[in-house]
């Protein structure tokens, strides 16, 4: 059993988040302060043209960011490759003033989960075109796919069990057991 905890929920008319807003719980804090810049920079580290070509292919893409009380807040976004080493992320939604660390991920699921595609991005978000534009630098990169056969779907999904629960084993000992 997974229990949540729900501090506040904002939601909109629409998946775009386009409209006027409803919220639940708590008042939004005033804005957000903009972070301070990591030590080694926040310029992209991959390769941003693909990395905004791969995620701009899926279907749905959430923005993830740290509020002002420290609680998380995501936005979708559409994706867009910009000029130079940085990707242009559009919302409905507001998002933050000034610069801070950000997620980005896309994602497509087939029926029954047969077929998906994940992709994560961390990096930097600088957001200083308006409430609803911002450039985000891609800094790290995840992704997996899982193929749209559901016979080679359960093969691969056995595949890697197994071979985490050797590397459970390998840590723990023989213990370890599959339940």
């Amino acid at each position: 059993m997974v229990t949540v905890e729900v501090h506040r929920v904002i939601s909109w008319p629409d998946h775009a988040c386009a409209g006027r807003s409803t919220l639940s719980g708590p008042a939004l804090p005033s804005e957000t302060a903009p972070q301070t810049p990591p030590n080694d920079g926040t310029a992209a580290r991959v390769d941003m043209a693909r990395a905004g070509r791969r995620i701009g292919a899926l279907p749905h893409r959430l923005l993830g960011w740290l509020g002002g009380d420290g609680f998380p807040m995501v936005a979708p976004v559409a994706v867009a490759a910009g000029a130079g080493r940085v990707i242009l992320v559009t919302s409905g939604a507001h998002l933050p003033e000034g610069g801070r660390r950000a997620g980005l991920l896309g994602h497509r699921y087939e029926r029954q989960l047969i077929g998906l595609a994940v992709r994560q991005h961390t990096g930097w978000l600088d957001v200083v075109d308006g409430p609803a534009e911002g450039h985000y630098f891609p800094q790290t990169e995840r992704s997996f796919r899982a193929p749209a056969n559901k016979t080679l779907l359960l093969v691969a999904n056995g595949l890697l069990a197994k071979r985490g629960l050797r590397a459970a084993r390998r840590i723990r000992g023989p213990d370890v057991t599959s339940a």
